[in-house]
């Protein structure tokens, strides 16, 4: 009350023109101030699947191919991704040798600083492939096998966000894996494309 009194005879007091109150009282006001947060690349873990196909250079027909995905972002342009595909039956040399096989990846990603509806990125990686093999034909007395054989691959895709929790997601893959046993003159190296949904796991 006694404050009250105060500020109403210095209104009273003062002069017409100067009945205002003065909006600051040379109180420095900057410690009291709240920073605004710093936006931060936030990391995140999605899941998924795709579907595609696969096409061995010298294979005699187009292979096709489902598997998961779990992919790891670390920034607006650093990710890391690990997918296992299955992989149809392959078959080289007029069918006397089939493949089967299993590949497990591992890739680093990193994403283009491109104001786009869809986020392009880079892929380089390294993993290896369960490899089943069988003959027939002129072949037919070797026994079946199956073989675990390193790889590497390189390629890039697209991702579309639909949602914020909900990413669509193509990419191309040039996987380079060492040959099995008895594949003089082929090749086992494959092109991969695929298509796949990615769901964002929630912290």
């Amino acid at each position: 009350m006694i404050a009250l009194a105060l500020v109403l005879g210095l209104a009273v007091s003062a002069g017409p023109g100067d009945t205002d109150l003065p909006r600051s009282l040379g109180v420095d006001e900057a410690p009291f101030l709240v920073p605004a947060p710093v936006q931060k690349d936030e990391f995140s873990i999605w899941v998924g699947g795709h579907l595609g196909f696969t096409n061995a250079y010298d294979a005699n027909d187009l292979n096709f191919t489902i598997g998961a995905d779990a992919r790891f972002k670390f920034s607006s342009w650093l990710g890391a991704d690990a997918t296992i595909d299955f992989n149809g039956r392959q078959s080289y040399e007029h069918g006397t040798i089939h493949l089967t096989q299993v590949p497990l990846e591992f890739a680093g990603l990193i994403y283009l600083p491109l104001d786009l509806p869809v986020q392009p990125y880079g892929m380089l990686g390294v993993g290896f492939a369960f490899t089943n093999i069988t003959y027939s034909g002129s072949l037919g007395g070797l026994n079946d096998t199956s073989e675990v054989n390193p790889l590497f691959f390189l390629g890039f895709g697209v991702e579309f966000a639909i949602a914020d929790n909900i990413l669509l997601d193509a990419n191309l893959r040039f996987v380079f894996v060492n040959n099995p046993q008895h594949f003089q003159g082929n090749s086992a190296d494959w092109l991969q494309l695929t298509f796949g949904i990615l769901f964002k796991l929630s912290k």
